[in-house]
């Protein structure tokens, strides 16, 4: 279910022709990956558990990054601690 909309999107650009051009997307991207980093400690699937389908394909990368720093990072590593302890 969660690959729906990557595959819509997709199938939008090679139906528009705008298959390797849409810079909005790219910007945003580049915005996100500036403000996040790899998730190596797998702190997402532990807040939020991968459903029956298993975890995203590698194409919808920003589902394995985390905050870089500041308060989120944070509230996640205070959470998966508190986990990881029970």
């Amino acid at each position: 279910m969660r690959s729906i909309l990557f595959r819509a999107e997709a199938k939008m650009r090679r139906a528009t022709g705008y298959e390797h051009h849409i810079p909005t997307i790219e910007v945003t991207d580049a915005l996100f990956a500036s403000m996040t980093r790899p998730d190596k400690l797998g702190l997402i699937p532990m807040i939020m558990p991968w459903d029956q389908d298993g975890p995203p394909a590698k194409e919808e990368w920003w589902w394995y990054r985390i905050p870089a720093d500041g308060s989120i990072l944070e509230e996640f590593l205070s959470m998966t601690a508190k986990m990881r302890a029970i």
